[in-house]
């Protein structure tokens, strides 16, 4: 069948009558988040300073459910999944594999018709995807919101949806400095001698893949996730924004994933990075006169004409 899920060969549909439902699909393709990093907070200074020489990712726990026509089915493969510690799972849809482990299954519906399980995995030893960015202007997003690393977002094929701007421009909490509570003293008493430092921010950047086809899809996905994965900091730019950030990845969601009848892919998905440390470009502007007596303020991203 096109779409059955193969497991160490076997196809669950053929062998055993049972279904995966489509809609978990999104589990397997949200990654994994990395492993807490070394973090070093110097009071006196904006931001933090993290090891990021050699970031690893986490483990991660993916829920998929299998209906079938009869219990009976479900037992017999749920008996199968346990006949080995990790399985190699092959999802037709997806054209991808991943080695998994199952952990429980304590979800069982049984209904008139049909019986339902939960069971959920783990994926113990995942890894950074490879991938290259397209070409500037080689994908069909005609966006230019977002870079990272001198990197368009165009260039990975993805969308930048609506409030990730506004996410970039909030202000990070400010760092406390010495504060005295005295219990004899209204209020307290805190050291305002020194400047204001800003704190480390996650932020969170919503995008959009839409894929002619799953291959498409890949070639995408991956390509983003080699580079905000790689090691080292990542500097971030909204020329929106007109802000520059360090930072770094933290996690992944998905919202929605669907593979259509027609093999678009559709995926909804939340990129969250942390911000070591931002900053506020100023244009610097400049007065010119053409020959007519007009005067043109100049910067570096528009000219506007005034009589």
């Amino acid at each position: 069948m096109i779409n059955e899920l193969y497991i160490d060969g076997q196809g669950i549909t053929s062998n055993f009558g049972v279904h995966l439902q489509q809609y978990g699909l999104k589990q397997l393709i949200q990654m994994p988040a990395f492993k807490s990093v070394d973090v070093t907070d110097w009071a006196e200074e904006d931001g933090v300073e993290v090891d990021l020489s050699a970031p690893v990712l986490n483990s991660r726990k993916i829920s998929l459910q299998f209906v079938a026509e009869d219990y009976g089915y479900l037992q017999d493969f749920y008996d199968f999944l346990n006949n080995s510690a990790r399985r190699t799972y092959s999802f037709a849809t997806l054209n991808k594999s991943f080695a998994l482990r199952v952990l429980n299954c304590n979800t069982v519906k049984i209904g008139t018709n049909i019986a339902q399980i939960t069971v959920q995995m783990q994926e113990d030893s995942p890894t950074v995807p490879t991938g290259t960015a397209y070409a500037l202007g080689a994908s069909e997003v005609t966006q230019r919101l977002l870079e990272i690393d001198d990197i368009d977002f165009s260039q990975f094929g993805v969308w930048v949806l609506k409030g990730t701007v506004d996410e970039i421009v909030k202000l990070g909490n400010t760092k406390t400095a010495l504060t005295v509570n005295p219990k004899k003293v209204a209020g307290v008493i805190y050291d305002s001698t020194k400047a204001v430092k800003i704190k480390t921010r996650d932020i969170k950047l919503k995008f959009l893949i839409d894929a002619p086809n799953v291959t498409a899809f890949w070639e995408r996905w991956n390509a983003l996730f080699a580079t905000v994965m790689s090691a080292g900091e990542h500097t971030l730019y909204s020329a929106q924004a007109l802000m520059t950030m360090q930072c770094y990845y933290k996690s992944n969601s998905v919202s929605k994933f669907d593979v259509l009848n027609n093999g678009k892919v559709w995926c909804e998905f939340t990129l969250t990075l942390t911000v070591i440390k931002s900053e506020t470009a100023v244009p610097t502007d400049t007065l010119l006169a053409t020959e007519s007596g007009e005067i043109v303020i100049a910067d570096s991203y528009n000219a506007i004409i005034i009589e």
